[in-house]
């Protein structure tokens, strides 16, 4: 599982997505802990040995954009 914790302190959180090897995947968002997570679904991710591509981007409500990306195993 990944989790993330997301925060904007003067608009709000408008938007997010999550990306594995630039194939799209559904994070869920829990407002009251500001905190963003996916569980690995092993039937679109197959288990080995090869190195995979992790991007999130939220957006605020002024249209703002942050990016993260990070490499893991499975």
């Amino acid at each position: 599982m990944f989790s993330f914790k997301i925060t904007d302190d003067l608009s709000g959180i408008k938007s997010y997505n999550g990306f594995i090897d630039n194939n799209w995947v559904l994070f869920e968002y829990d407002s009251k802990s500001d905190s963003l997570f996916y569980k690995i679904d092993s039937l679109r991710l197959e288990q080995k040995s090869d190195l995979h591509e992790l991007k999130i981007l939220v957006s605020d409500e002024c249209n703002n954009t942050a990016v993260f990306t990070g490499k893991f195993y499975y």
